[in-house]
């Protein structure tokens, strides 16, 4: 199973309990959005580790969140074992803050929660 990803907002700061009312109600909205779907959400530290993972994770990847939480984003995608520009360009992405969309995640494993 292939994971197309997107990130907007990728200066928000990470954690809800961190800040305000309005970034509460941000990540509500967002998490309503994605259970209407067939997504899930995830957030990643300064470092690009998994940091918090929307409840939905589970029924949709069938992985337990906890196998992945503290573990860089990266480590577990087929693309980077096989050297991927994309992947590459997707990384410097991320470290530069810079939104993106359309990102196909190649697990290395045959269900994505690696």
């Amino acid at each position: 199973m292939d994971i197309v990803g997107g990130a907007v907002g990728a200066d928000e700061p990470p954690a809800v309990k961190e800040h305000g009312a309005t970034d509460a109600l941000s990540r509500q909205a967002l998490q309503d959005l994605v259970e209407a779907g067939s997504g899930w959400l995830w957030e990643t530290d300064a470092e690009l580790r998994f940091s918090w993972l929307s409840e939905s994770y589970r029924t949709v990847t069938g992985a337990d969140p906890a196998s992945v939480l503290g573990h860089f984003r990266f480590d577990f995608l087929n693309q980077v074992q096989k050297g991927s520009r994309g992947a590459s360009a997707h990384l410097e992405n991320l470290e530069a803050r810079r939104p993106f969309s359309d990102f196909v995640y190649q697990p290395k494993d045959s269900r994505p929660g690696f």
